[in-house]
C-alpha cells in the first residue's frame, strides 16, 4: 500500500489477528505467561488467565502452548465461540483422542478417565487451554469441567485446565462455589504500561522493516493514553495515526496524528487527556524559556484558550489540547512524561522475540531435557493450534516418571471412586 511504501515499511505493521510470530516478550506478559506455565509444571488442575478484551490474552496463551513439548505434553487448545454450545465434554473428548460422539455422558467420562490412564501411564500431561470461556454455559458446561477436574489420582489432578477470557469469567467462576475453590492459579493481565507501548510499537514497526523511532515520543504518551494500553486498541489507533502522517507528508507519527485517529475513532477525548495532563505535571524543560514555551496549567488540564491558534472550531477541545501538549514536548526534545532530554537518543528499542535469560521456557521446559526438534505441523482442528518458535533456554530438571501400568480393576475402581467423590 502507498501509506507503508511511504514509511519503509514491507508490511503492515498493526495486524490486529492475534499471530504468534508478533509475539513481544513485555516484561507484564513474560511475568503473565511464566506464572501459568510453573502452574501446568507443577500439575496445577485448574488455572484461570482474565484480561480485558483486546489485553493480549489469545496470542499469550497460543504462545504458552507452542512452548510445550508435545512429546511430554498432550495439550490443546479449544476456542469457544459466544452465543453457540460449548458442548466441553465432548470437546474436551475429542482433542484426547475419545472418538465417540453417540456415547453418554457418564461412558464419554469413562472413556476420558481411561484416555487420562494411559497418558499418565506414558509419561505425558494432558493440558486443556479453552479460550472464550466465559462464554461456557453455567450449568451443564460447569457440570462437565467439575467432573473432569475431579479425575485425580493420588494428591494430584490428572489433567490441567486454563480457563482464558474476559472479566466476566471470574463472575461466571463466582456463581459456582466448588469450581471456584479449585482455582489454584489466577492471572490478571493488564494493559501495558507506556513504556511498554513504546516497546511493542517498536517492535512491530520493525518487524515490519521501519524505524523504531517512528513513533515520537508525544505519539507514543498518546496512544498509551488514549488506549488504555491495550495492544488490540494501540494496534488499531497506530495503523490510523500512521495514515494520519501519511496524509501530511510525514516521516514521523506525531500527537496530532493519534489525536486525529482517536477522535475519528470515537475514543473519549479526557483518556488522551489525561496522558496530556500528566506528561505536563512531570515535564521538568532543561531552560525557563523552554518551560515557558509549554502550555499553562488552568482549573483543568487544558484549557483551549492556551491553544488560541491551533484550536480548530468544531474540533473536541480535549482532544486537540492533550495532542499539542505532547506535541509541545516532542518540539522541545523532551520525554513527555519525565522531562528527560531525548533529543540526542531514538525514543524506543524494538524488544527482542526472547525473554531475557529465556525465562518463558525454564518454565515451561520442566521435564527431562532433550534435543530441539523442528516445529511440528499445525493439527488438523482448526481450534488447536502449534505455531511460532520456542524461546531458548535451559530447562528446568524436574523429572517426572511414569509409574507401572495399573491393573484393570483398579482403575475401574478409582474411577468409581471419583464419580462418586462430592467435590
Amino acid at each position: 500500500m502507498e501509506h507503508l511504501a511511504h514509511f519503509g515499511l514491507a508490511q503492515d505493521p498493526f495486524v490486529n489477528a492475534p499471530r504468534v510470530e508478533d509475539w513481544c516478550a513485555l516484561p507484564s506478559h513474560v511475568d503473565a505467561e511464566r506464572r501459568l506455565a510453573r502452574g501446568l509444571s507443577q500439575g496445577k488442575g485448574l488455572l484461570t488467565l482474565v484480561g480485558d478484551s483486546g489485553s493480549g490474552k489469545t496470542t499469550l496463551v497460543r504462545h504458552l502452548l507452542e512452548q510445550l513439548d508435545e512429546g511430554r505434553f498432550e495439550a490443546s487448545l479449544i476456542v469457544i465461540v459466544p452465543g453457540e454450545p460449548a458442548r466441553l465434554l465432548r470437546r474436551v473428548a475429542r482433542h484426547l483422542g475419545v472418538e465417540d460422539e453417540e456415547a453418554e455422558r457418564t461412558e464419554t467420562l469413562r472413556n476420558v478417565f481411561d484416555r487420562l490412564v494411559e497418558l499418565e501411564e506414558r509419561g505425558h500431561r494432558a493440558v486443556v487451554l479453552i479460550d472464550g470461556a466465559e462464554s461456557l454455559a453455567a450449568g451443564q458446561d460447569l457440570d462437565d469441567l467439575r467432573a473432569l477436574l475431579g479425575f485425580e489420582h493420588g494428591d494430584a489432578a490428572m489433567l490441567s485446565v486454563l480457563l482464558v477470557g474476559g472479566p466476566a469469567l471470574d463472575a461466571l467462576l463466582q456463581s459456582d462455589a466448588g469450581l471456584r475453590r479449585r482455582v489454584e492459579i489466577r492471572v490478571r493481565l493488564a494493559g501495558l504500561d507506556r513504556r511498554e507501548v513504546g516497546e511493542y510499537v517498536a517492535h512491530r514497526v520493525t518487524r515490519a522493516g521501519g524505524r523504531p523511532g517512528m513513533f515520537t515520543q508525544g505519539a507514543v504518551a498518546g496512544l498509551h493514553g488514549a488506549s488504555l494500553g491495550l495492544p488490540r486498541l494501540v494496534n488499531t489507533l497506530a495503523d490510523n495515526a500512521l495514515y494520519e502522517a501519511f496524509v501530511a507528508a510525514r516521516r514521523q507519527v506525531t500527537p496530532e496524528d493519534v489525536g486525529r485517529a482517536a477522535r475519528d475513532l470515537g475514543l473519549e477525548a479526557s483518556v488522551v487527556d489525561g496522558a496530556a495532563s500528566e506528561a505536563l505535571e512531570h515535564a521538568s524543560p532543561v531552560d525557563p524559556a523552554a518551560r515557558a514555551a509549554l502550555p499553562r496549567r488552568g482549573d483543568t488540564p487544558f484549557s483551549v484558550d492556551d491553544f488560541p491558534d491551533e484550536a480548530a472550531a468544531g474540533a473536541a477541545p480535549a482532544m486537540l489540547d492533550a495532542a499539542d501538549a505532547l506535541g509541545d514536548a516532542d518540539d522541545l526534545g523532551l520525554d513527555p512524561l519525565t522531562g528527560d532530554d531525548t533529543s540526542d537518543a531514538e525514543p524506543w528499542e524494538p524488544m527482542e522475540d526472547t525473554a531475557p535469560s529465556g525465562e518463558v521456557r525454564a518454565a515451561v521446559d520442566v521435564l527431562t531435557p532433550a534435543p530441539r526438534k523442528p516445529a511440528p505441523p499445525a493439527r488438523a482442528e482448526a481450534d488447536v493450534l502449534e505455531l511460532s518458535q520456542p524461546i531458548e533456554a535451559e530447562p528446568l530438571e524436574l523429572v517426572a516418571e511414569a509409574e507401572p501400568a495399573k491393573p484393570e480393576e483398579e482403575v475401574d475402581e478409582l474411577f468409581a471412586q471419583l464419580l462418586d467423590d462430592p467435590r
